[in-house]
């Protein structure tokens, strides 16, 4: 659930966290199963990679997870997102 040459979960470590805090909170959680898993990057080398001399290893690689039904983002969203990094 955590990248080899990394200290943060992989995008599946975090949808496990998901699924365990909606169990934990007594809601179901969208099956896996319901995502479509894209590999966005195949060259991923951590803070692990670059601070402890370990460049030895391969890289890791970096999957997302998207709905079936797509992502989209709305005008507000778009307008808080820019707002809040200086672009507007």
């Amino acid at each position: 659930i955590y990248y080899r040459l990394d200290h943060h979960w992989t995008s599946l470590g975090a949808y496990y966290g998901y699924a365990a805090l909606m169990d934990a909170m007594g809601l179901a959680a969208a099956p896996l199963d319901s995502y479509q898993r894209t590999t966005v990057s195949t060259d991923f080398n951590g803070t692990t990679f670059s601070t402890s001399g370990v460049r030895w290893m391969k890289p890791d690689s970096i999957d997302i997870y998207v709905p079936e039904e797509g992502i989209s983002l709305s005008a507000l969203g778009a307008y808080l997102v820019a707002e809040k990094n200086g672009i507007l």
